[in-house]
């Protein structure tokens, strides 16, 4: 594989070894000693010749660069399986407590519908047991009062029946008496008459 091909697939590692030759070209015009005196016209002139970069060293430096990016590549691209891991490990437990609070929703809503009806049942029976009372209490009270009519109706029909046979035996006691006192009264004509018959028939 040419160089020339390696910088065409990687223009950093271009960008890079052209800044490498830049700096390279620097240093070696400022390694020049400047404090030589300018020779006139003619003189001889010191001729400085740059070193020129060996081609292994600079395609070392490039697979040495190439390395590190592709090395920096691969750390970048770990670090961002390993983020893109931890979000989907954050969003993963998110959707467990989302899942989890929502199932904790529906047992709460849950036991409040149980609680209500159970609330409802309980008002309902205890309306019903309140209507039975109400009820038994009614039926007694009118049994009561039932009882005591006729408990009442009794009374005045003994009351009746004491007044009617206290009437009879007045009645009864009134004809003895008036049965008793014609019979005196005839008993006591018939012995004056038996009497007076008596006296005629002596005086006779």
């Amino acid at each position: 594989m040419s160089v020339l091909a390696v910088l065409r697939r990687n223009p950093v590692a271009l960008g890079l070894a052209v800044l490498l030759h830049l700096v390279l070209a620097v240093f070696l015009i400022f390694e020049i000693d400047w404090r030589d005196e300018v020779k006139p016209i003619g003189a001889d002139v010191v001729v400085v010749q740059a070193e020129l970069i060996d081609q292994q060293k600079l395609d070392a430096e490039v697979e040495k660069l190439k390395r590190e990016e592709q090395k920096k590549v691969e750390e970048a691209a770990a670090a961002k399986r390993a983020e893109q891991a931890e979000l989907e490990a954050l969003q993963k437990r998110r959707d467990e407590e989302k899942r989890k609070l929502a199932e904790l929703e529906k047992q709460r809503k849950q036991r409040q519908q149980d609680e209500a009806r159970k609330a409802a049942e309980e008002k309902q029976r205890a309306a019903e047991e309140q209507a039975r009372a109400a009820e038994i209490e009614r039926k007694q009270e009118e049994l009561r009062k039932q009882q005591e009519a006729e408990k009442k109706r009794i009374a005045d029909l003994e009351k009746k029946r004491k007044a009617e046979e206290q009437k009879r035996q007045q009645e009864q006691a009134a004809r003895e008496k008036a049965e008793r006192e014609a019979k005196e009264q005839a008993e006591e004509a018939a012995r004056k008459k038996a009497e007076e018959e008596r006296l005629a028939k002596e005086k006779a």
